[in-house]
């Protein structure tokens, strides 16, 4: 075991080799396609004793290489952006992952052992929160990782993912320390039981939420819900055919970057520029066989006993002169069969793509019992490069019905913790995530999109096309899913309990984040009044008395 330690801790180029290699295939299974449980722990820890081990330019230069190039492979077809785009976007990461490291190979020899520990996993966090309140939100962040691990993820209701990722951090700091001071009993016995006891607490206190948390939800009223998605493309094969004159196929396990896909945008932009021509009947007839689709579908979630109806993503499609049509069907549905319909739509306007502005009105109606319209939500976080939707103004409203309160979303805004704090604070009882999916990160979205109930205590219904659509109680437990790649079925009925618990991380937001920053700058403090103190101790006034001194 020595031996072993001695060889970690070197600058052994056999070794560094090797604790690179870790970093490459353990940065792969941390991919969304993958996402193996547990391994961001081997990641982090390998990427700093790499750092440590070898020279400074040495250590940036190769843990940027093996970084870019294993997110690079670990994110195609997960990213949707262009090759270009995608190259630009890692490049910039890459180079922001170092910061930590650099920060930690600067000052952690130059401060006590319990101090040192900490200033990885701070600078950790502070990048990560950087990254997070970006466009990127927090898609691919490294608590994620440990998202099928519920006991775990309870820890969210206090912290938010940081505390997550604080774990993961930590852990690689301590046991680099542990291993630089093998020889000391003393520092191995106390640093092994200090992070073994934190990572016990929190273990403890998750098993024990979720318990208690379902015995509550034993006695809690339920409501049944409708969660409907179709996989009709029909309409886009029309489309495609009258602009090229070809035939095209879509394979149901489909990705963004898809060629199938890229192919298809050309045309839909002509399809677009001139809508109302008449060559393009046949497309708008097959549109309405797939709204026929959707309502057949809606009323079976009816039939089922639902009282309420969630579409997915964009689920009904149209052109801004003929949207009144199909919003007038869904008021009338919801009126005669005295349901709540949370009707997702996305609206074409031709104009404003014409102007090179957002030009999709991506949207979920509030329709209630009368058929009445109750709110408009614009999805607030349209994805940056590739998402012409218009955006909402930030805000997630509560629609008050007698049977529930409700907070519709769409997507990709459940990927900004901050801002679905709105919901923990509200006096929501559901949230209702309208999604589009795609293969390649099915079903990691789902799942780390239920992270947000655990947070703010508040349960949720997700319905995804092209991905997993699934329920879950306010702890993160499945109640319900339907893998939209299993079946051409994607009617799902689930019984959801109203029942929310307040929680910490609610009220107070992203402490963890705002108790780094203070926690670096009082270590930066530090190390500058001990730089003050050493060289008021060898001034000049000092050298100059010691040279009029007899010799």
């Amino acid at each position: 075991m020595k031996r072993l330690i001695s060889k970690l801790t070197s600058a052994d180029g056999k070794t560094n080799f090797i604790l690179l290699l870790t970093l490459f295939f353990s940065l792969l299974l941390t991919s969304p396609k993958w996402n193996v449980a547990f391994i961001s722990f081997c990641a982090v820890f390998v990427n700093l004793r790499y750092f440590r081990n070898v020279s400074f330019w040495k250590a940036a230069l190769f843990t940027f290489f093996v970084f870019f190039s294993a997110s690079f492979i670990a994110n195609q077809g997960v990213l949707p952006f262009p090759t270009t785009i995608m190259i630009s976007i890692l490049f910039f990461l890459s180079i922001v992952h170092l910061i930590p490291f650099i920060l930690d190979k600067w000052l952690y020899k130059r401060l006590p052992g319990l101090l040192a520990i900490w200033v990885f996993p701070t600078a950790s966090l502070i990048v990560g929160s950087f990254i997070a309140n970006s466009p990127n939100g927090t898609f691919g962040h490294i608590s994620y990782n440990l998202v099928d691990s519920q006991s775990l993820m309870q820890l969210t209701s206090v912290t938010g993912i940081w505390g997550i990722a604080l774990l993961i951090y930590l852990f690689a700091s301590v046991a680099n320390h542990i291993m630089e001071n093998a020889e000391n009993l003393s520092i191995v016995r106390s640093f092994s039981i200090g992070y073994g006891t934190l990572f016990l607490v929190v273990l403890i206190f998750g098993f024990t939420r979720v318990q208690r948390g379902s015995k509550a939800i034993k006695n809690a009223e339920t409501i049944r819900l409708g969660s409907v998605t179709s996989h009709d493309m029909d309409w886009s094969k029309a489309i495609h055919k009258i602009v090229t004159g070809e035939t095209i196929h879509f394979p149901k396990k489909i990705d963004q970057t898809s060629p199938e896909l890229q192919e298809f945008q050309g045309s839909l932009k002509v399809f677009i520029e001139d809508h109302d021509n008449p060559k393009f009947d046949s497309v708008y007839s097959a549109l309405e066989n797939y709204y026929d689709e959707i309502f057949a579908s809606s009323q079976k979630a009816v039939d089922a006993g639902a009282k309420a109806i969630l579409l997915s993503e964009g689920e009904i499609v149209t052109v801004e002169d003929r949207e009144d049509g199909i919003i007038e069907r869904a008021q009338n549905f919801a009126r005669e069969n005295n349901i709540y319909f949370f009707f997702a739509m996305g609206t074409i306007y031709p104009e404003r793509m014409k102007e090179n502005q957002p030009f999709i009105g991506n949207k979920v109606l509030s329709i209630d019992t009368n058929g009445d319209i109750r709110d408009i939500y614009y999805k607030n976080v349209p994805v940056a490069e590739i998402d012409p939707s218009i955006p909402g103004d930030g805000i997630i409203d509560v629609i008050e019905t007698p049977i529930a309160n409700f907070s519709p979303i769409i997507c990709y805004d459940a990927d900004f913790p901050p801002m679905m704090r709105q919901t923990g604070n509200s006096n929501s009882d559901l949230i209702l995530v309208a999604t589009g999916d795609w293969y390649s990160i099915s079903p990691y979205h789902s799942k780390i999109g239920a992270v947000r109930s655990i947070e703010n205590g508040i349960p949720m219904l997700k319905t995804v096309s092209n991905g997993l659509s699934i329920s879950v109680d306010p702890y993160g437990n499945v109640l319900s899913e339907d893998d939209f790649f299993a079946d051409d079925d994607h009617v799902m009925i689930t019984d959801i309990p109203l029942h929310r618990t307040k929680t910490m991380y609610a009220s107070v937001g992203d402490v963890l984040i705002y108790l780094s920053y203070i926690y670096l700058g009082v270590v930066v403090l530090y190390l500058l009044v001990l730089s003050i103190i050493k060289r008021i101790g060898s001034s000049p006034a000092k050298s100059d008395a010691n040279k009029i001194l007899p010799t």
